[in-house]
C-alpha cells in the first residue's frame, strides 16, 4: 500500500527546476510529475530522482502544466520544502476547485485535514481555462478517491501553527 506524502499542480511557463528537500536519509522513491496531454497525446510521466545525501528530490520541468506527487510505502514525519529555481503557478485543490498563485517557495506536509490558510492574495493567479478544468478535474479526482493527504503552504512563511 502506498501513501500520499505530497500532491501539488504547478504551471511551468518556462522550464524550471523543482527542489524539494527535508526527506530521511534512506532511499525514496521518485518524484512523480503527470503532465497535462496537449492535442490528443499524453507525455510520458517525469520523474525527480531523490539523493540521499542531500535528503532532496530534483524535477526538472518544461513549459507545461503538471501534477506532482510523492507517494510512499513507508511514512516518514517533516515538513517538505519547495524551491524552484524561477516563478510558477502552484495549484491546490480546495472545497472543490483549484487555487494558483505564482511563487518560487512552497512548503508542504502531510495532514489528515485541510487546515492551510488562504495563500496570500496578491499572488493569486487566474489559469487559462483548459489548465483550470484540467486541474479541477485531476487533483478532484485525488481527493475523491484518498482521504486528504498533502497540504501545501505556498507563501512567504507558514502559519505560525507549524
Amino acid at each position: 500500500m502506498t501513501m500520499l506524502k505530497l500532491i501539488f499542480g504547478v504551471v511551468v511557463p518556462t522550464s524550471a527546476t523543482f527542489v524539494v528537500t527535508g526527506g530521511p536519509a534512506t532511499a525514496m522513491p521518485d518524484l512523480v510529475a503527470t503532465p497535462r496531454p496537449a492535442g490528443g497525446v499524453t507525455p510520458p510521466p517525469v520523474n525527480g530522482a531523490y539523493n540521499t545525501a542531500t535528503k532532496e528530490w530534483t524535477l526538472t520541468l518544461a513549459a507545461g502544466d503538471y501534477i506532482v506527487r510523492l507517494d510512499l510505502a513507508t511514512w516518514f514525519a517533516g515538513t517538505l520544502p519547495i524551491t524552484a529555481s524561477s516563478p510558477a503557478d502552484f495549484v491546490y485543490f480546495t472545497a472543490g476547485a483549484s487555487v494558483a498563485w505564482t511563487d518560487t517557495v512552497a512548503i508542504g506536509r502531510g495532514d489528515p485535514k485541510d487546515p492551510w490558510p488562504p495563500p496570500n492574495l496578491q499572488k493569486l493567479a487566474q489559469l487559462p481555462q483548459a489548465s483550470q478544468t484540467w486541474f479541477d478535474t485531476n487533483l478532484g479526482l485525488v481527493a475523491a478517491g484518498l482521504p486528504k493527504a498533502a497540504t501545501l503552504w505556498f507563501d512567504e512563511a507558514p502559519p505560525a501553527a507549524l
